[in-house]
């Protein structure tokens, strides 16, 4: 099980300009252990300046450029990500095996031609956005976890699944997905709370990060399959993604407030 200390509260900087990244970064960034910096900062004002604001505040950031492309091209992506100095970048798990063994190589060759830490690669699995339905849409969903189901391989057929029996196929995709990623070399796995369980025990050295993590009063949002995160710590969730939460409070509460209620939350389930 995980210790307190252990788990990590990562925070998205999903704004469109440096300035609204820096007010969120005065007003939180203490209280968080990572800044996650995504697509819409990068692309608003380019992947430097996004990717080096959070280090006016002493943090490294967690890129989150989600890697999807053929080997040789994320090789480049890899060491470029590696000069900006983040902490860590992630990849998406259905790039492939070689995809994902590129990243580690290039990371790898500019961690050592700079002489620094090579920053910590995330594979991306199912993202938590997605349900059952649209993986099926989307052809990733195998034939076979329908049919064991005993159901048949349409998108009508699945609406009437029951949400674990759901549930348990997008794991059994995630899992496969992962094994791909530990064989690359991976330093992290991301999935959605709800198949950390399942990751952890078959990889229990194998750090885990997950989004979708919600307090019990959050309004629906995106994010399809979410936890507490108590709930998610016990699955053996290191890195927590918590957005809407602390970006918007609710019942009038600040964000340092929300925060502290997360740290409280998870050292409830943990027993500390």
């Amino acid at each position: 099980m995980l210790k307190v200390e252990e788990v990590k509260i990562v925070f998205p900087l999903d704004v469109p300009t440096l300035e609204e990244g820096r007010e969120l970064m005065q007003e939180v960034g203490q209280y968080v252990d990572l800044p996650k910096v995504g697509l819409e900062l990068i692309h608003n004002v380019g992947t430097p300046a996004a990717l080096g604001m959070p280090k006016e505040f002493g943090k490294l950031s967690f890129a989150d450029v989600k890697l999807n492309d053929i080997p040789n091209t994320v090789l480049g992506a890899a060491k470029a990500l590696t000069r900006h100095g983040v902490l860590c970048f992630n990849v998406m798990a259905s790039g492939g095996r070689p995809m994902m063994e590129a990243a580690m190589e290039g990371a790898d060759k500019m961690a050592k031609e700079l002489g620094v830490d090579r920053p910590k690669i995330i594979a991306v699995t199912v993202l938590t956005s997605l349900k059952l339905n649209n993986l099926v849409e989307l052809g990733i969903a195998p034939v076979w976890l329908l049919y064991k189901q005993k159901k048949y391989y349409a998108i009508d057929i699945v609406a009437g699944m029951k949400e674990d029996e759901q549930q348990w196929a997008i794991t059994e995709i995630v899992m496969t997905w992962s094994e791909a990623a530990v064989r690359a070399g991976v330093d992290i796995i991301l999935s959605s709370p709800k198949e950390a369980s399942r990751l952890h025990a078959k990889w229990p050295e194998m750090d885990l990060c997950s989004p979708g993590i919600r307090m019990p009063y959050s309004p629906p949002d995106d994010q399809g399959r979410t936890l507490a995160p108590g709930e998610a710590a016990l699955n053996g969730v290191k890195y927590l993604v918590v957005g809407p939460p602390i970006r918007n409070p609710e019942g009038g509460r600040t964000r340092q407030q929300v925060i502290q209620e997360i740290r409280a939350d998870i050292a409830r389930a943990l027993g500390e």
